[in-house]
């Protein structure tokens, strides 16, 4: 078989790389201290960006266990609170407002607002709570799971104040979020007692028989059958 030749172009495309690599070497030899400065600024970026991203978490990280610790004073028991319980709430606010002064993490800043509003809900200052929780609300940085338990923090405060109406939008809101059954259920049922409140009777059946139809693993699906029997 007839060996093919080649043309000059294809014989002359080696020479052409190794001019081209040489080339190259020689601007890189005569430019090897503004290249090393480059690299060494492009690495010093790198390095630092990197170093305050893990700086930023680990800050995160101190202050949210720090957070932790405080709320896990609370007391459990929400329904008649003793005079004790009362005492350990206002010791846990106070701690709470006095850490939120020092907070540098967003994250962490906004729920503590959230317990801070959770517990003068719970001191009885509904009014209180109201504000702090639109407060979050306005935030744009708050997450998802943030805004279900704030909107519902703030249904519960609308309707300790008779705001029927505000109180149900809240709970609407935090219905519109949730995620899971328990969650879904909570938001539903805080608006069918708000219903019921306002007298419209109709639309509180209409809701408990969602819950049951929607989230039968509810796990107060049976206290919403018995409030269905009631009203029926």
């Amino acid at each position: 078989m007839a060996r093919k030749r080649m043309t000059k172009k294809e014989l002359k495309q080696p020479d052409e790389i190794l001019t081209y690599l040489g080339t190259l070497t020689k601007f890189l030899s005569d430019q090897r201290t503004k290249v090393a400065v480059f690299v060494l600024a492009a690495l010093l970026l790198v390095t630092a960006i990197y170093g305050y991203r893990a700086f930023v978490y680990q800050r995160y990280m101190r202050e949210n266990g720090q957070l932790w610790s405080i709320v896990s004073k609370i007391p459990e028991n929400i329904r008649n609170e003793t005079d004790k319980q009362q005492q350990d709430l206002i010791i846990v606010k106070s701690e709470l407002e006095d850490f939120s002064s020092k907070l540098r993490s967003k994250s962490v800043q906004l729920f503590t607002m959230y317990y801070i509003a959770n517990v003068n809900f719970r001191l009885g200052y509904p009014t209180n709570a109201v504000e702090e929780f639109r407060h979050i609300l306005d935030e744009e940085e708050a997450p998802e799971v943030l805004r279900y338990i704030t909107n519902l923090g703030l249904g519960y405060s609308y309707e300790t104040l008779n705001r029927y109406e505000e109180a149900i939008q809240s709970y609407r809101t935090a219905e519109n979020i949730a995620v899971g059954s328990y969650n879904k259920g909570s938001a539903l049922y805080g608006m069918a007692r708000c219903y019921e409140l306002m007298g419209n009777m109709d639309m509180a059946r209409k809701i408990y028989t969602d819950i049951i139809e929607k989230t039968p693993d509810y796990p107060d699906i049976e206290f919403i059958k018995i409030r269905l029997s009631t009203i029926s």
